[in-house]
């Protein structure tokens, strides 16, 4: 059986909100279904999605679900290579989660923070300490799905500064939590890094 498109079910939240009149779902369905179909098939479309779903959300000052809305459109914004409006989003969602408290979302956040500083050539110093925070964060929530994201991101940084024992140091333990999943892209990225890391290891030490 063929999976379903991504968009597929947030379509039908919005069929579904719009049928029977409810405003607030039908603004964080717009927002999911144009994150959808941004990542995967339309940016433009998308972009218009989101927007039009804040939009209504900012307007009946709806609260539920802003932080990770926001975030979202963040991250299209980065996709599509918009990374001054990613940056103007992913710092409005940082002030929305201390202003009401919203943290569950915040490791996302800190990792869409730091992706848009990598690319706009900042620092490296301040990618990494986003990088760290998500990290840190995601920790502290036993989020372990973005605790790897992070740590495989990090790892990833240091190795291309030449720090690959802090690298491997990093993510051999958090990927070695994981006891299923292995096909999931996340895991096969960890694993594709520390394989990376062990065979310049096993270079260098031929090489001495």
């Amino acid at each position: 059986m063929m999976p379903l498109p991504l968009w597929t079910p947030t379509t039908e939240l919005l069929a579904l909100s719009e049928e029977h009149g409810l405003l607030q779902t039908r603004a964080i369905a717009l927002v999911y279904l144009g994150w959808a179909i941004g990542q995967t098939k339309d940016l433009t479309q998308g972009l218009r999605r989101q927007e039009e779903g804040l939009d209504t959300i900012n307007r009946i000052g709806q609260r539920n679900g802003l932080c990770f809305a926001i975030c979202l459109l963040a991250e299209t914004y980065f996709t599509s290579g918009q990374y001054e409006k990613g940056m103007e989003q992913a710092n409005r969602a940082f002030a929305v989660s201390s202003e009401i408290g919203d943290r569950w979302c915040l490791p996302r956040i800190y990792m869409i923070h730091a992706r848009l500083l990598q690319q706009a050539s900042i620092n490296a110093e301040a990618a990494e300490a986003s990088l760290r925070k998500a990290l840190e964060v995601a920790g502290l929530q036993c989020a372990k799905g973005w605790e790897l994201r992070a740590a495989t991101r990090l790892a990833r940084l240091w190795c291309d500064q030449g720090k690959r024992d802090e690298a491997r140091n990093l993510l051999a333990p958090i990927y070695g939590w994981f006891t299923e999943g292995f096909d999931t892209r996340d895991l096969k990225e960890a694993k594709a890094l520390l394989e990376e890391l062990q065979s310049v290891q096993r270079t260098l030490a031929a090489d001495r």
